[in-house]
């Protein structure tokens, strides 16, 4: 069994009853080099991502059109997140691979990893040649 990383990240918004402390399982959905970019940056921090939307279903291929639908009615999911974390849609809507790109704090970026609706979480950053 392969075990997924945990984090101990500290947000005083967002208490454990037990420890004041809460602990982010980090099911793969961000890598751990993004998971510690974030760690040093303050929760109310607002940053760009890119949201990739759970569209895997059982049975046959998807076409690029139904994998689109797929991704907004995910989106229609998470959109109480991205309302408490002050998230703000930098696309239209989901594109064909089934993500779209957002503004939010870093303690939205840990709640949008805790949704079922979403695949992976990805840093939206410039890729510059060498």
């Amino acid at each position: 069994m392969i075990f997924p990383f945990l984090w101990l990240i500290q947000f005083p918004e967002l208490p454990n009853t037990i420890t004041g402390e809460i602990y982010v399982l980090n099911s793969m959905k961000i890598s751990s080099e993004f998971a510690a970019r974030l760690s040093r940056r303050k929760p109310e921090e607002v940053i760009r991502v890119i949201v990739f939307f759970q569209t895997e279903t059982q049975g046959t291929k998807k076409t690029p059109q139904e994998i689109q639908q797929i991704a907004e009615n995910k989106l229609d999911k998470i959109r109480p997140i991205l309302v408490k974390y002050n998230g703000e849609l930098i696309g239209e809507r989901p594109n064909v691979l089934g993500s779209i790109a957002i503004k939010i704090t870093v303690a939205g970026v840990y709640a949008l990893a805790e949704s079922s609706s979403v695949k992976m979480i990805v840093e939206d950053q410039g890729i510059f040649p060498r």
